[in-house]
């Protein structure tokens, strides 16, 4: 079991407890306290005699923070996709599998929605019933396609097999600012390994900006995405802004990829006008 896969069944684990009776009054107060969700997991996470990477622990207080926030919201969209069946007839394993599944697939979007399914059927059938992981499996795998968007996996495979050690970077543009929802986003946050949704969750909307600069690593060596927001035609000499923060990056004679979802570049010739500025590497349209 690898360690997102250990962190997940601690998260369970945590959750299933908070989900009995008795341990109601400290479910509502966390709900409400960063504060109380750390010192409740902090004190789980000894009585288990657990151990838990820092950003793994990190993981689990915002998945739990997050199924606690939304936890209404997250049982009516369960009860959509149950057939003939009301969530409090749910038995509490199934019931806790499916509202962290449906809570990772909605608010914490940095694996891929095939591997969040099959993990928490893995709990379902180690915790659960006989019939367990079927149920849960149909449940979340007809809410993953109608509301997640399956296609954004083929777009990680066939990015899987196009990166390679001589690419160094990408280039990004969209015609808004970032967000979970922007064009690109999901295949971007894969090679980022998901720091692009730790920044998103960070920042509210006044704080975003019109060109951003982000780094990560890929067969261990650097790999950048340098993203500008393009509202028109002018706006095209901002792309050198984060372009020229990634130029040490730029490996003489490595690849550097062009994810163009911006409708605003139509009359400009992107590929064109980046060889022009950097001659050191080459650039390829990438479609997604």
């Amino acid at each position: 079991m690898n360690k997102k896969s250990a962190a997940r069944e601690f998260c369970f684990q945590y959750f299933f407890h908070m989900q009995l009776p008795i341990f109601k009054e400290l479910r509502e107060e966390s709900a409400n306290s960063n504060e109380a969700i750390i010192s409740s997991i902090s004190q789980f996470k000894e009585s288990t005699d657990t151990l838990l990477e820092k950003n793994l622990f990190q993981y689990v207080v915002g998945q739990v923070e997050n199924t606690l926030k939304h936890y209404g919201e997250l049982e009516e969209k369960i009860e959509q996709y149950l057939t003939n069946w009301k969530v409090n007839r749910l038995s509490k394993v199934d019931h806790t599998v499916l509202l962290l599944a449906f809570s990772e697939l909605m608010y914490h979007k940095d694996t891929p929605p095939k591997v969040v399914i099959n993990e928490f059927v893995e709990l379902a059938k180690k915790y659960g019933a006989k019939e367990s992981a079927s149920f849960v499996n149909g449940v979340i795998d007809k809410f993953a396609k109608s509301e997640i968007l399956y296609v954004s996996d083929s777009g990680i495979e066939f990015l899987s097999q196009l990166i390679t050690p001589n690419t160094c970077g990408i280039v990004w543009l969209t015609d808004d600012l970032l967000d979970y929802e922007t064009p690109g986003a999901y295949e971007v946050n894969y090679l980022l390994n998901g720091s692009l949704t730790r920044s998103l969750a960070e920042k509210d909307h006044e704080d975003k900006f019109s060109t951003n600069f982000f780094l990560g690593d890929s067969f261990g060596k650097p790999f950048f995405v340098a993203h500008t927001v393009i509202k028109s035609k002018d706006d095209f000499k901002l792309v050198y802004e984060p372009l020229n923060v990634a130029t040490p990056f730029m490996r003489e004679g490595s690849q550097v990829y062009i994810l163009n979802r911006s409708k605003n570049t139509a009359n400009i010739n992107v590929l064109k006008e980046l060889k022009n500025k950097h001659k050191n590497v080459t650039f390829e349209h990438l479609t997604i």
